[in-house]
């Protein structure tokens, strides 16, 4: 059985800071076995991905972005 971790935590709280590192080692995770998924990204971090969790008329005005995927189409990945 695969296990996926969700970090989620409110502004100034390091979730940018451990995307960014998750980021810049995707390749050493992958060769442990982790998978960094590189879809939803604004920069380094998952905010589209975030904000899949809402539907597009309700995401809230922070996390507003042109790319309307939804949950269920990341999770075609």
């Amino acid at each position: 059985m695969r296990t996926l971790w969700f970090h989620i935590g409110t502004p100034k709280t390091g979730t940018s800071a451990l995307q960014l590192f998750f980021n810049m080692n995707r390749e050493k995770l992958l060769a442990l076995g982790v998978t960094y998924p590189d879809f939803g990204l604004v920069g380094n971090c998952h905010h589209r991905l975030g904000a899949s969790f809402y539907p597009p008329e309700h995401r809230p005005v922070y996390i507003q972005y042109d790319n309307t995927d939804t949950l269920d189409s990341y999770a075609r990945h």
